[in-house]
C-alpha cells in the first residue's frame, strides 16, 4: 500500500510493504523517497526500515543530464545499510554492504542505439542476513549496449565482472532479445 505524490518537479513516496513470506512478521516495512526532477536532470534520497530484519538501509542519488546529448546522463548513488536486508543493494557475495558507491555513464549515440558503463564498490560486507561484518570489500563493473532495431523490438547484451577481497573474480554476460506489446 503506497501513496505518491508529482508537483511541479518535486516527487515523493511512501509505502508500506510485506517482504515476510505468509504468516511470519506482524508489521509492514516501511519506504519512503523524495525528490526533484528538473531539466537538468534528477536527484533523489530514500530510506527503508526492513521489519523482519529489523534493519534500516538509505540511499541518494543524483542524475545529471548530458546538455545538447538526449538520453545521455550520469549518475551517481550513495547507499548506507544498517545490515543485510530486503532493502540493501547486493553485492558480488550475495548480501549488503554498510556502504557502497555506484557510478555510471549512458551515451545515446542515436535514437535506437544506447551503451552504458557502471562501476560499483562494496565497503565492508555483511554476513547474510545480520550486521556481522565479513571485513571484505568487493566491486564491480558492467558494461551494456542497447539497441532497438525496430519500433517495440530491443537486444540488449551486458557484461560484467565482479570481484571480493581475497577471491577470484567472476565475468558474466547476455544477449537478450525482448518484444514489447
Amino acid at each position: 500500500m503506497g501513496y505518491r505524490f508529482d508537483s511541479n518537479g518535486f516527487f515523493g513516496a511512501i509505502s508500506l510493504e510485506d517482504d515476510a513470506l505468509a504468516g511470519e512478521g506482524y508489521m509492514p516495512d516501511v519506504v519512503a523517497k523524495i525528490g526533484y526532477t528538473g531539466g537538468w536532470g534528477t536527484a533523489w534520497l530514500k530510506a527503508a526500515y526492513d521489519e523482519s530484519a529489523e534493519f534500516f538501509a538509505a540511499g541518494a542519488g543524483v542524475q545529471v543530464n548530458v546538455p545538447n546529448m538526449a538520453g545521455s546522463s550520469l549518475r551517481i548513488l550513495g547507499y548506507y545499510n544498517e545490515g543485510d536486508n530486503a532493502y540493501g543493494t547486493g553485492s558480488p557475495l550475495g548480501t549488503d554492504a554498510e556502504l557502497s558507491i555506484l557510478a555510471s555513464y549512458n551515451h545515446q549515440f542515436t535514437a535506437t542505439l544506447g551503451a552504458s558503463v557502471g562501476f560499483h564498490y562494496f565497503n565492508d560486507l555483511y554476513a547474510a542476513g545480520t550486521n556481522i561484518s565479513t571485513g571484505l570489500d568487493a566491486w564491480a563493473a558492467e558494461l551494456s549496449v542497447v539497441w532497438f532495431p525496430v519500433s517495440q523490438f530491443e537486444v540488449r547484451t551486458e557484461l560484467g565482472y565482479a570481484e571480493v577481497d581475497g577471491r577470484d573474480g567472476s565475468l558474466s554476460g547476455f544477449l537478450r532479445f525482448t518484444r514489447y506489446f
